[in-house]
């Protein structure tokens, strides 16, 4: 077997990489996650960043005083942002390689709903 020359195995690496990305992306656009506050009165769908798509009020919710449903929607924000950030990690795996992912997500909080007074 002929051995590959450098810049021949330079541009495969580079293919390769190029569509491990593009199958991660692929596999990633729109990606969103939902938390429920634990007596279903707030309803939050976020992206990994954390940018808010969907904010449900139900009507448990008027009964809240405002510093309570200020408090349950970040609680619900931050748990859906977790498992948002947690699925996104998983499904990039494949291109991060399973040492750096593993490392990311170490990072990620580890308890993904925590009720707020």
């Amino acid at each position: 077997m002929a051995e590959e020359d450098p810049l021949s195995r330079i541009e495969r690496t580079a293919k390769d990489t190029i569509a491990r990305y593009q199958r991660f992306r692929a596999g990633t656009d729109g990606l969103t996650a939902t938390a429920t506050s634990p007596d279903n009165a707030v309803e939050v769908t976020v992206t990994p960043a954390g940018a808010l798509r969907d904010l449900k009020l139900h009507p448990k919710a008027r009964q809240y005083p405002l510093d309570k449903l200020a408090a349950t929607i970040l609680a619900a924000t931050a748990a859906a942002t977790a498992a948002a950030s947690a699925s996104y990690t998983d499904r990039a795996e494949e291109f991060l390689g399973p040492k750096l992912a593993g490392q990311v997500r170490a990072g990620l909080p580890q308890q993904l709903w925590k009720e707020r007074p």
